[in-house]
């Protein structure tokens, strides 16, 4: 039992240290965004011989992450972007997998390719105004968001707004003068 958490937290240690997207821990791999930068990892035995559940706080470019689970309770976590996106595009891993958005788009992945590993696929929301997304996978399967590619949301700058309104108000009395 000490040499499996001696192990545990060595893998925690040296995850820490890097850039990356799968993320080994004592139960398998977890899955965060490509070119994350992991924040912290804890861990917390769970009760009823579940082992332990992993949480991996991360950033990436444009936002912050949480994953968290295990083989036996599956895994879950949330994104959450400083600036809202739309036209979201994502990799995914896991079985089943289901991702929402915060503004109501929903995605759910069930099928069964009869191999017992996890599936892999892209899910693509459109709608303006995104926040965070939430994610889930089963259990005995790992699962996680591999990257992401957000469009930022045309929201015009508070400048771009006073220059137009100037301009606007230029024309209209040039038109008035003539």
């Amino acid at each position: 039992m000490k040499m499996k958490l001696a192990i545990a937290f060595a893998v925690l240690f040296f995850a820490l240290q890097a850039r990356a997207d799968e993320i080994q821990t004592s139960d398998g791999t977890m899955y965060i965004p490509d070119g994350s930068t992991v924040t912290s990892i804890t861990s917390v035995l769970e009760p009823y011989d579940q082992g332990y559940v992993y949480t991996i706080d991360f950033s990436f470019d444009g936002g912050t992450g949480v994953a968290s689970g295990n083989g036996y309770v599956g895994y879950g976590g949330n994104l959450y972007f400083t600036q809202p996106v739309s036209d979201l595009m994502l990799d995914w891993v896991g079985f089943p997998m289901t991702i929402t958005d915060n503004v109501g788009d929903d995605f759910y992945f069930d099928t069964f390719d009869g191999n017992g590993q996890y599936d892999m696929g892209t899910a693509f929301f459109s709608g303006p105004g995104i926040t965070s997304i939430f994610w889930a996978s089963g259990a005995d399967i790992q699962g996680g968001i591999s990257s992401l590619d957000p469009t930022p949301a045309d929201t015009p700058e508070p400048s771009a707004l006073l220059l137009s309104a100037i301009g606007l108000t230029a024309l209209i009395g040039l038109k008035l003068k003539a």
